[in-house]
C-alpha cells in the first residue's frame, strides 16, 4: 500500500500544510491562457449557417443576445501551476460570462490548494477537459461531429448515398477544413501532475492518445499522488473511497468520460433519445446476425440499410439532446453564481473553501 504513514486522519491531515511547502518549486510559476481562435464564435457561428435561429434551436436556448463575436469557446492552459492559477482561470470564466466551454490542458507543476481550486471551479463552471498529450493537436468543436453519409439502397458506394444525416454537416465538414492546430510549445506539451486533477473535474473529459514521446517518469511524491486521487474520487462520487480501494492506483487515462453524477443527469434529460438508439442498436445487432447466418448475401446486406440510417440519424438526435443538456447545465450555473454581476472575490473564496475542504477530506483517507 502507498504511504502507510496516513493510517492515522490526524496525522493525515497534519501531513496536508507541509506537503504544501515541501512541494518541489516549479522553474516558471505561471499559468497561461490562449484563446484557441478557430474556437472564437465569429468562426464557429459558420457551423450554424450563420443562423442565429439555428444556433439559439440546436442548442435548445431561449432567445437571448448571442455571445460576442471575439468569445473564446476553448482556451488552451499552458504552463505551470502558480499560487494565482485558480484567480487566473476564474477571470477567464467570469469575462466568457458562460459561454466558455472547453479547456484544452497542457500544464504541469504543484500546488494542491491552486489545483483543487481550479478543479472546483471547473466542476461548478460545467467546463470540459481535454488532456493534450503531444505536440500535434487540433480543435474540436466540442458539441458536434462529423457525420458520414447516409447508406443508399445500392450500398456505401451508390449515388444515392449522399444525404448527411445532420443539417450541419455540410457547414461543419467547410469548418474543419480550416487551420485548427493548437500553437504548442514543442518541448512541452503534457497535462501532467496538478493538471492530472483540473482534467478529471471536466463534466466531459478526454484523453488524447499519445502522438510523441512518453511522458518522462514522474517524481512526485506518492502521498501527494494519493491525495490527488483521493480528492478526484471525492469529486466525482461525493464521498471517499474505502483506505484500500483499488480505484486509488487506477491510472488517470482510465477515468470515464463523463462523471457519474452528470451522467445521470444526462441520462435524465435524454433519455428518451437514449432509449431509442438502446433499442435501434440490439435491432442491427438482430439484424447483422441474421445477414451472418445467411452467409451476407447481398439481400441480406441490403436489409441492413434502413436499420444503419435509422441508427445514424438517431445518433445525430442524441448528440444534439446531450449537446444542449450541457449547454442549458453550463450557462444556468454561470447564472446561478452571476445572476446580474460576478464578485470575483466571493466566487474565489467559494471555490477555495470548496477545494480545501474536499482536499483536507481527502488527507483523512
Amino acid at each position: 500500500m502507498i504511504a502507510k504513514n496516513l493510517r492515522s486522519a490526524a496525522l493525515a491531515v497534519s501531513l496536508v500544510p507541509a506537503l504544501l511547502l515541501s512541494a518541489p518549486g516549479p522553474a516558471v510559476a505561471a499559468l497561461e491562457f490562449h484563446c484557441i481562435e478557430s474556437s472564437r464564435y465569429k468562426n464557429l457561428l459558420q457551423i450554424f449557417h450563420d443562423d442565429p435561429s439555428t444556433f439559439f434551436s440546436y442548442f435548445n436556448l431561449s432567445r437571448r443576445p448571442l455571445p460576442s463575436p471575439e468569445t473564446c469557446r476553448a482556451l488552451l492552459v499552458t504552463g505551470t501551476i502558480a499560487p494565482d492559477s485558480a484567480d487566473a482561470l476564474l477571470g477567464r470564466v467570469i469575462e466568457s460570462r458562460g459561454w466558455l466551454a472547453a479547456l484544452y490542458l497542457s500544464f504541469s507543476g504543484t500546488n494542491l490548494e491552486q489545483e483543487v481550486a481550479m478543479a472546483a471551479l471547473v466542476r461548478q463552471s460545467s467546463l470540459k477537459t481535454y488532456e493534450v498529450r503531444g505536440p500535434v493537436y487540433f480543435y474540436q468543436p466540442d458539441f458536434v461531429v462529423r457525420w458520414t453519409p447516409a447508406v443508399g439502397k445500392g450500398g456505401f458506394l451508390s449515388a444515392a448515398a449522399s444525404a448527411d444525416p445532420s443539417p450541419l454537416d455540410s457547414s461543419l465538414a467547410a469548418f474543419l477544413r480550416r487551420d485548427r492546430a493548437l500553437k504548442l510549445d514543442p518541448k512541452r506539451y503534457a497535462c501532467a501532475e496538478g493538471c492530472r486533477v483540473v482534467w478529471s473535474a471536466g463534466v466531459n473529459r478526454i484523453h488524447n492518445l499519445r502522438s510523441g514521446q512518453a511522458d518522462a517518469p514522474s517524481t512526485t511524491d506518492q502521498t501527494i499522488e494519493r491525495l490527488r486521487s483521493v480528492f478526484a474520487y471525492r469529486l466525482d462520487r461525493g464521498r471517499l473511497p474505502a483506505a484500500d480501494d483499488p480505484i486509488l492506483s487506477r491510472p488517470w487515462d482510465r477515468i470515464p468520460t463523463t462523471p457519474p453524477a452528470i451522467a445521470t443527469t444526462l441520462r435524465k434529460e435524454c433519455d428518451a433519445e437514449i432509449t431509442v438508439a438502446e433499442a435501434l442498436e440490439s435491432r442491427v445487432a438482430d439484424v447483422f446476425t441474421e445477414a451472418a447466418g445467411k452467409k451476407l448475401t447481398p439481400n441480406a446486406v441490403s436489409a441492413l440499410v434502413p436499420h444503419l440510417n435509422a441508427l445514424k440519424r438517431s445518433g445525430v438526435r442524441l448528440q444534439q439532446c446531450l449537446a444542449a443538456a450541457h449547454e442549458n447545465l453550463r450557462l444556468r450555473s454561470f447564472q446561478t453564481h452571476c445572476p446580474k454581476v460576478c464578485s470575483r472575490a466571493e466566487l474565489l473564496g467559494s471555490i477555495s473553501k470548496s477545494g480545501a475542504e474536499m482536499l483536507e477530506q481527502a488527507g483523512t483517507l
